[in-house]
């Protein structure tokens, strides 16, 4: 199995920027199509993948590039989330669509794995954390571990569950609006993403003081702890921006902004 590239966190600007600049998706609402009824509980997940930030990796970098965070997660009551690569996308399934899933993984022998070593074939090496990625698959409560240095060394049931969920594509994906975000914001000139920009780069956004006090929201830069925002102003966001996470820049007042966008799973 190809190992999954760590991107820098000038890489993964530049990919979420270039992504900005191209025609937004719709707006996006919370209200998706009812499920047939369910046993799970709706905040159970039932199938997660999630890959480790490379070490090193700063928070916003690895919040970018959806690493430490899901980038696939089924919850009980069919609720889908989902990254593709720039932006998460989400979707409601149906229960003989959850079945069907479940079923699918089960076939590959996922279920039958400890992962105290069986998740590896017998020649792969100790752990490195230098190279590739690490992570984790959980389905259906049994979660294996992928230890960086060995991903390419997993056995044949865990790269078949691997590529299922990688490829899985259900019907009416819409953007992410999740409930609350973590949002870092910058004056431009505390930040200098160099290579980062894209050619060419989309346009600075105008927000009033009236929408939203970026000032207020500014963090600093030594130590980039970010605000976790809810409730109207992340509403206001979502809308403006279309999806996450993104990179903007915004002017307000005379100064620019860069602001980063990432979204938090309840």
């Amino acid at each position: 199995m190809n190992p999954i590239k760590m991107h820098s966190f000038v890489s993964v600007l530049s990919l979420i920027l270039l992504g900005s600049s191209c025609a937004s998706l719709p707006t996006q609402t919370r209200a998706l199509e009812p499920t047939t009824a369910t046993s799970q509980v709706s905040n159970d997940v039932l199938i997660s993948f999630i890959i480790d930030a490379s070490d090193g990796m700063d928070e916003v970098s690895a919040c970018l590039a959806a690493n430490d965070i899901y980038r696939f997660v089924l919850y009980g009551d069919g609720h889908l989330i989902m990254f593709d690569g720039v932006q998460y996308l989400e979707t409601k399934i149906s229960q003989a669509e959850i079945d069907d899933l479940l079923s699918e993984n089960e076939a590959t022998g996922f279920s039958s794995l400890t992962g105290t070593g069986d998740q590896y074939t017998q020649n792969s090496p100790p752990p490195s954390f230098s190279d590739p990625w690490g992570g984790s698959i959980t389905v259906n409560e049994k979660t294996i571990t992928v230890t960086p240095g060995q991903s390419d060394y997993l056995v044949e049931s865990v790269i078949q569950t691997l590529d299922i969920i990688e490829n899985y594509r259900p019907k009416n994906l819409r953007p992410y609006a999740p409930e609350s975000i973590i949002l870092w914001v910058y004056r431009d000139e505390d930040i200098v993403l160099g290579t980062a920009n894209p050619t060419p780069e989309p346009p600075v956004l105008e927000w009033s003081v009236e929408q939203i006090d970026l000032n207020k929201l500014l963090v600093d830069p030594a130590t980039s702890k970010p605000q976790v925002v809810a409730g109207d102003s992340s509403s206001f966001l979502i809308e403006q921006l279309k999806h996450v996470p993104i990179v903007r820049r915004v002017e307000q007042n005379g100064q620019i902004y860069l602001i980063v966008l990432c979204p938090i799973f309840t």
